[in-house]
Formats: C-alpha cells, sequence, structure tokens
C-alpha cells in the first residue's frame, strides 16, 4: 500500500473527509455545528464549490493508491 499526498477535487467523497474533521475537535464541531449530521450537511454542500473555508480548493487529501 503507499500514500501520496494529492490536491482534494470536488468528486472526492465528503462524508469521510467531514468525520474526519469532526473527530478533531468534537467540542468544538458540536458547540458550532450542533450534531454531526449538520455539519455532514454542510460540509457535502460546500465541498464541490471553489470558494470557501471547507471547499476542496482549499484542502490536500492522503490518498491510497
Amino acid at each position: 500500500m503507499s500514500v501520496c499526498i494529492a490536491d482534494a477535487q470536488a468528486e472526492h467523497p465528503s462524508g469521510p473527509i467531514a468525520d474526519l474533521i469532526w473527530t478533531v475537535d468534537k467540542p468544538l464541531m458540536t458547540i458550532l455545528f450542533g450534531t454531526r449530521d449538520r455539519w455532514r450537511r454542510v460540509f457535502a454542500s460546500d465541498w464541490p464549490e471553489n470558494k470557501g473555508i471547507v471547499c476542496h480548493k482549499q484542502m490536500t487529501l492522503a490518498v491510497r493508491n
């Protein structure tokens, strides 16, 4: 198995990425978004955009080949 760092693409699935971000600081995310489901909806709507704090253009991913 190899892993590389790659620019995120709009086609990458947003759900697993949103879940990972949620786990980094669950208390803060709960204050900001209330529930993981709400966070996932916000993240999913922003992910494919070209601008924004959680859009794919602002992220890199560790990708398994």
